[in-house]
């Protein structure tokens, strides 16, 4: 025979399992909070071991700076960077940086401020933008493009997904415009992948990384995958 004090302890578990499923299915800001505060803190007590990987970061430090100048570099130097990359065999080079805009430094663009110009000379000057597009042509490079609120222009797919089942589109985070690139940098890499962290978080510290992005009819793959 139950007794009353088991019919109480059943209600109040029930209650209990009741009220934590309905904490999490609605997942509060504060819980969420502390659940990745509880992962940062995993983080600290037990990093992950550091395995080394084929990989290697071309960082522009403050040495670089000294040597060849304050940043942007103008783009020929960038191409020679690619150059030297092809040379040295790197199976992939991948730019986590925004060419969006033409390269102010160039010849060309330089000229064409200039009042009084022979508009005739500009054609005979050398444009950066130009250099660099060859020196994507026909190598593993990756290019970078960043997310925007406004328009609606989206980068070219440069890659085929293939999938079984359900749709796949629908469950990345959204993209709905990006920041166009130069048009023959963008034509002339081999790849293209978006270089945000953390789209649509409101936090500053990045915990994960999405490997696609999605407007509901396509995937678009970050830079890493695309690499």
């Amino acid at each position: 025979m139950v007794t009353r004090a088991q019919q109480i302890g059943v209600v109040v578990c029930l209650a209990f399992v009741t009220a934590l499923t309905i904490l999490r299915v609605s997942d509060p800001p504060l819980l969420r909070l502390a659940r990745d505060l509880t992962f940062d803190q995993y983080q600290r007590l037990v990093p992950r071991t550091f395995e080394n990987q084929p990989v290697r970061v071309i960082d522009i430090d403050e040495a670089s700076l000294h040597e060849f100048g304050q940043w942007p570099w103008p783009r020929n130097r960038i191409a020679a960077l690619v150059n030297r990359l092809s040379d040295l065999g790197a199976s992939a080079i991948a730019f986590d940086i925004l060419f969006a805009e033409p390269d102010r430094l160039s010849p060309r663009n330089v000229v064409r401020d200039v009042t009084g110009i022979d508009p005739s000379l500009l054609g005979k000057l050398p444009d950066n933008d130009e250099i660099f597009a060859r020196s994507l042509s026909g190598r593993p490079v990756v290019l970078g493009f960043g997310l925007s609120n406004a328009g609606n222009y989206l980068p070219p797919v440069k890659v085929g997904f293939a999938y079984t089942g359900e749709s796949p589109f629908g469950a990345p985070p959204a993209i709905r415009a990006a920041t166009p690139l130069q048009p023959q940098l963008e034509a002339n890499a081999a790849g293209l992948g978006h270089i945000s962290l953390n789209p649509g978080a409101s936090s500053a510290v990045v915990r994960t990384v999405p490997l696609f992005l999605s407007d509901g009819k396509q995937l678009y793959p970050s830079l890493a995958l695309e690499a």
